[in-house]
């Protein structure tokens, strides 16, 4: 046995010394995204970093044939290392792809992936490919789905007792996004980053963070202009929403923050080898955290004397007051549990999606809104109904038509929710 452990010894280091065939697929695989034609791809190993290949090629209609046509992809880890199908640098020939663009590649390798079958992979049967891309649809909806519905439960709460739209409602949420960053990196540099305590603890200070900026919210803008006819509180939420942006961005600068996912692990729920249809840990606790956060909202606002006053306050803030109801309070309180639910929201794309910057709420605060008037603003169960339904249609549009016209099919539905039906899907009904 001694001979044959030291000719193992032997050989395993020159093994991985040499060309990895799996790194070397999926530098192809990055090749036929930048470079659909190219042509006599060789590989090489990298020599410099460790971990990585290099294809030359001959670019797709090049006449005469380049001599540096090359691409080079590195990778976190070699064949007996964890991120040995980790990418994370790419070098073409017309220099190093950004962070930004790395990240978009990484999602266009993922989306293409399932499309380009390997030798041996156990085809599905062509009538089942529709209805698999369809349940895959479905699971991508989730995500965006719950992030919709907690901020369209921040723009009803507001706008159900005080009968205003406050339009910082998707700054709060990009404040929560960025402070999940900032705290994520901490508690992984202290060794906490990965542990279920060390993410409720972000959790609770996103929800914290962006609480205190309802507070400051309803003490700055709301309060003062409360009794106003007008439309001063409108315009005075708009500058807020300016405000709160643009000090983000002087603060934090204008780059984005990225963050690897805490539970990247895929489950396969129907398909195969060629076309799976996935889910990943994170998207079960986003769904998870989603339900908890509706469902503890629910429990307050239906079984608790401050739910009963809060209700109160909607129907009738004068009436309410009369009866010894601190109707100041209980709108601070609705403030700050709406801007709550926002940071909800921030931390679920934080960790989600890894990615936050300054402008991040902008599009997705509308959104948001649209869901809420789709529900039914003032409808706590509206609220969540229209953020599923605008993450389904955004999502399936994506997939089946031209993405390009996404956000134009989503604010079509607003025009025609106002037209034909303003109060929305459960209009009317009892909140929540």
């Amino acid at each position: 046995m001694r001979p044959a452990l030291i000719i193992l010894f032997l050989v395993l280091p020159v093994a991985a010394c040499g060309l990895d065939d799996e790194q070397a697929r999926l530098c192809r695989q990055v090749l036929g995204v930048i470079d659909p034609g190219a042509q006599d791809v060789t590989a090489s190993r990298l020599a410099r970093p460790q971990f990585g290949v290099r294809l030359h090629y001959r670019p797709g209609g090049a006449d005469p044939v380049p001599s540096d046509a090359a691409i080079a992809c590195e990778f976190a880890g070699g064949a007996f290392g964890l991120g040995r199908f980790d990418l994370v640098r790419v070098e073409a020939t017309d220099g190093r792809l950004s962070d930004m663009q790395l990240f978009w590649l990484r999602r266009v390798l993922d989306m293409r992936q399932p499309f380009l079958p390997r030798a041996g992979d156990d085809a599905p049967m062509p009538e089942a490919l529709p209805w698999l891309y369809l349940l895959q649809q479905l699971s991508n909806a989730i995500t965006v789905s719950c992030v919709y519905g907690l901020l369209a439960i921040g723009f009803t709460l507001v706008y159900g007792i005080i009968g205003k739209i406050n339009l910082a409602f998707g700054e709060m949420y990009m404040i929560g996004a960025i402070v999940t960053m900032i705290w994520t990196k901490i508690f992984v540099a202290a060794g906490a980053g990965g542990l279920a305590l060390g993410l409720f603890a972000i959790l609770s200070i996103a929800m914290v963070t962006t609480a205190g900026y309802g507070w400051m919210t309803h003490r700055t803008v709301f309060r003062p202009l409360h009794a106003s006819v007008t439309q001063a509180p409108l315009i005075a939420a708009i500058g807020l929403s300016l405000f709160l942006r643009e000090g983000t961005r002087l603060l934090h600068g204008a780059g984005n923050y990225w963050l690897r996912p805490p539970f990247p692990d895929v489950i396969t729920l129907a398909g195969n080898t060629a076309f799976p249809v996935t889910v990943t840990l994170s998207q079960g606790l986003v769904l998870g955290l989603t339900a908890v956060t509706y469902g503890a909202l629910v429990l307050l606002l239906r079984a608790t004397p401050f739910g009963r006053m809060q209700r109160a306050c909607a129907d009738d803030s004068g009436m309410a007051a009369l009866l010894g109801v601190n109707v100041e309070r209980i709108v601070a309180a609705t403030f700050v549990i709406g801007a709550a639910a926002a940071g909800v929201a921030g931390f679920i794309v934080a960790q989600h999606y890894g990615v936050a910057n300054f402008h991040m709420g902008v599009v997705l605060g509308f959104k948001a809104l649209t869901a809420a008037v789709l529900g039914g603003i003032g409808s706590v169960r509206g609220a969540m109904l229209g953020g599923l339904v605008i993450g389904l249609i955004e999502t399936f549009w994506s997939g089946y038509l031209s993405i390009a016209y996404r956000d134009v099919a989503v604010f079509a539905v607003l025009v025609g929710v106002l037209i034909f039906r303003p109060q929305g899907l459960m209009g009317g009904r009892p909140n929540p």
